[in-house]
C-alpha cells in the first residue's frame, strides 16, 4: 500500500496496510507509490468517460432519459471573455415557480459547461450570474425540445433572473416565500406562497410545554395520551439517530403518558437516551431510556400526582389500509399489513423465519401447473401474493441435508394465520395445500403410492435415468428440473415424449450439487431430490 508519511511529509510503499497504520501512516491506495492509480469515471457511455482511468472514482455523468410526461432539457454556457483566466465565468440555477431547485447532469471542461435533464411542464426560474471582467458578452443557451433560447446578463448588473416555461405560456419572474402576514417567517417581497410559513405556538387553555427525547436508536416515534384517551400530540423523528420533539398544551389536574417507540433488537448493544417534559417554570419530568426496552411510557402533569395507565391498550395498527387496522389505536406500534389488491383472489403470505442457519434454507410455491408463484430463502422474510382458489405445492429444501435446524414457515390466507410448516430432517418435503377448495385428493393420489418415481444412480454423475409409471394418462408429463437454489436449470418435457416411463438424461452439463426433478401429469405431481457429485 502507498501510505503518506505524516512525520517526512513523504508517500512510502510499505508491505499492507497493518505496517502502514503501525507507522502511524495514512494508506492513499493500494499499490506501490511508484504507480499512482489514475481516478476518473470508467464508463465509456457517460459524458466524462476518462479512457485513462484506472479507478473509477463515481463521478460518472449519464444523460438521463425522460419519460413520455418530461421534456429534455440542455443548458450550455461558453466562456468568451477574453480576459477570463479562469474558464466559464457564467454560473445559473433552475426552480420551479415555488423554489425547488432541479438538479442535472453536468458535463464541462475549461472552455464550456453542458447541463442534461428532464423537466415536467409548468414555469420555472432561471437564475443566471456572470462573474466575468466584462458581464453581459458571456451567455447561456437553454435548449428545450431542440428549441434554442439564449439568455444574457444585462451590462453592469452581475446577476439575473428570468421565467423559463417548459410548453406553458405567460410565465413569470416568481419570489417563493411565505405570503401570510401573521407567520413567523412573513416575507414581504414575496410574490408566491411556498408554504413555508410558520407561526407561534398558542395554548389557549393550560400551559405550554415542550417535550423531547434524544437517543441512539432509530425511528424514534414520542406521542403523548390523556388520562381521558386523547392523543395531545405526536412526532415522528426524521433521521436514524432518532430524535423527536415539539410543543402542546398542558391542562391541570390532567394526566398524561408519553409513549416512546423505536428500533432494536436483541443483537444491537445498550443504546442511551433521555425523554423530559419542560415549561417556562418548571421541568415536568425527565426520565432515563430503560435499559434493552424500545417500548416504554413516562407518566406525568403538572402536579405531579399521576399514576401510570394502560398505555398498551393504545397500541396498535393505525393504518386504515392495512389488513389489521385498529380502530382503538392511538399509536402505531409497527405491525400493520399492508393489504395487497387481490381483487376477489385469494391473499396468500407465507413468514419465513430462517432458524440458525438461513443461508440453506429455501421454500418454493407453485400451482397445479408447476408454475413458480414463490421462490424463498432464509433472509427473505415474507413473500405475499394474490392467486385463484385450487390445489398448490409448497416445497420445503435444505441444501445441507440436515433439516431446517429451527427455520419455520407460516401462512397467513387473506390476513389470518392458517398453520406452519417446517423441514425436520433431510433435504426435501412436499405438501400439498388447499386454497378455497379441498385438496385431500389430491394429496392422498401423490402420496398413496399410486403412481410412483425412481432416480438412478443417487447419487450420480453425467447420466441419470428417470423410472416412473406416471406416463399413463393423457396427458404429455411435463418433467423439469430446478437446482438448490430453485432456479429451473432444465426442461425435459420433450425427452418424455413417446416414452414408457424410462427416460435417459444427460447431465454432463450440471454442476455438482443437489437438484429436484419435478414431474407432472393429469393433476397430479411428484418430486425428488438427486445429487450430482464431483
Amino acid at each position: 500500500v502507498c501510505a503518506y508519511d505524516y512525520f517526512t511529509g513523504d508517500y512510502v510503499t510499505f508491505n499492507n496496510a497493518c505496517e502502514a497504520e503501525c507507522w502511524n501512516a495514512w494508506v492513499v491506495w493500494e499499490g506501490d507509490c511508484a504507480d499512482q492509480p489514475i481516478y476518473g469515471c470508467m464508463d465509456p457511455e457517460a459524458l466524462n468517460y476518462n479512457p485513462e482511468a484506472t479507478n473509477d472514482d463515481g463521478s460518472c455523468a449519464v444523460i438521463p432519459v425522460c419519460d413520455a410526461s418530461e421534456t429534455q432539457i440542455i443548458i450550455q454556457t461558453t466562456a468568451l471573455d477574453s480576459l477570463n483566466e479562469f474558464g466559464v465565468s457564467l454560473h445559473w440555477s433552475l426552480s420551479t415557480d415555488l423554489g425547488q431547485y432541479i438538479n442535472l447532469v453536468y458535463d464541462y471542461d475549461d472552455f464550456q459547461t453542458t447541463s442534461y435533464g428532464c423537466v415536467a411542464d409548468g414555469c420555472y426560474n432561471f437564475y443566471l450570474s456572470d462573474f466575468s471582467w466584462v458581464p453581459g458578452v458571456s451567455s447561456a443557451e437553454v435548449i428545450l425540445d431542440d428549441e434554442v433560447s439564449s439568455y444574457v446578463v444585462p451590462a453592469n448588473v452581475f446577476s439575473e433572473t428570468f421565467a423559463l416555461g417548459v410548453n406553458t405560456e405567460g410565465c413569470v419572474v416568481t419570489i417563493p416565500g411565505c405570503t401570510d402576514p401573521e407567520a413567523l417567517n412573513y416575507y414581504a417581497e414575496a410574490t408566491v406562497d411556498d408554504g413555508s410559513c410558520q407561526y407561534p405556538f398558542i395554548c389557549e387553555t393550560g400551559e405550554e410545554a415542550y417535550g423531547y427525547v434524544y437517543g441512539s436508536l432509530p425511528n424514534v416515534a414520542l406521542h403523548i395520551v390523556s388520562d381521558a384517551g386523547e392523543l395531545v400530540y405526536a412526532s415522528q423523528g426524521e433521521f436514524d439517530w432518532g430524535y423527536a420533539y415539539g410543543e402542546f398544551c398542558l391542562e391541570a389536574d390532567v394526566c398524561y403518558t408519553a409513549v416512546i417507540t423505536s428500533e432494536w433488537d436483541e443483537e444491537s448493544e445498550w443504546y442511551d437516551g433521555v425523554f423530559g417534559v419542560s415549561t417556562a417554570f418548571e421541568d415536568v419530568a425527565y426520565a432515563v431510556w430503560p435499559v434493552d426496552e424500545n417500548v416504554w411510557a413516562v407518566p406525568f402533569s403538572l402536579n405531579g400526582d399521576c399514576e401510570a395507565m394502560d398505555w398498551e391498550a393504545y397500541l396498535g395498527c393505525t393504518d386504515e389500509l392495512a389488513i389489521n387496522y385498529d380502530p382503538e389505536a392511538l399509536i402505531d406500534d409497527g405491525t400493520c399489513i399492508a393489504a395487497a389488491a387481490c381483487d376477489g383472489l385469494i391473499e396468500v403470505e407465507f413468514v419465513l423465519n430462517g432458524g440458525q442457519e438461513p443461508d440453506e434454507v429455501g421454500l418454493r410455491v407453485s400451482n397445479e401447473a408447476g408454475d413458480l408463484l414463490m421462490d424463498m430463502d432464509g433472509y427473505t422474510g415474507s413473500s405475499i401474493g394474490c392467486v385463484p382458489a385450487g390445489c398448490y405445492t409448497v416445497e420445503m429444501l435444505d441444501s445441507s441435508g440436515d433439516g431446517w435446524n429451527g427455520a419455520m414457515a407460516e401462512l397467513f390466507v387473506d390476513g389470518e394465520p392458517a398453520g406452519t410448516m417446517a423441514l425436520e430432517e433431510g433435504d426435501y418435503e412436499m405438501q400439498v395445500i388447499g386454497l378455497g377448495m379441498n385438496c385431500a385428493m389430491a394429496v392422498a393420489e401423490n402420496e398413496g403410492g399410486n403412481w410412483s418415481m425412481e432416480l438412478f444412480p443417487n447419487p450420480g454423475r453425467d447420466h441419470l435415468t428417470i423410472r416412473t409409471s406416471l406416463v399413463s394418462g393423457d396427458e404429455q408429463p411435463v418433467v423439469q428440473v430446478f437446482n438448490a437454489e430453485g432456479r429451473m436449470i432444465a426442461d425435459l418435457t420433450h425427452v418424455a415424449q413417446g416414452t414408457a416411463g424410462r427416460f435417459e438424461v444427460d447431465a454432463s452439463a450440471w454442476a455438482p450439487g443437489m437438484y429436484i426433478i419435478h414431474m407432472s401429469q393429469d393433476g397430479m405431481t411428484n418430486r425428488m431430490s438427486w445429487a450430482k457429485m464431483r
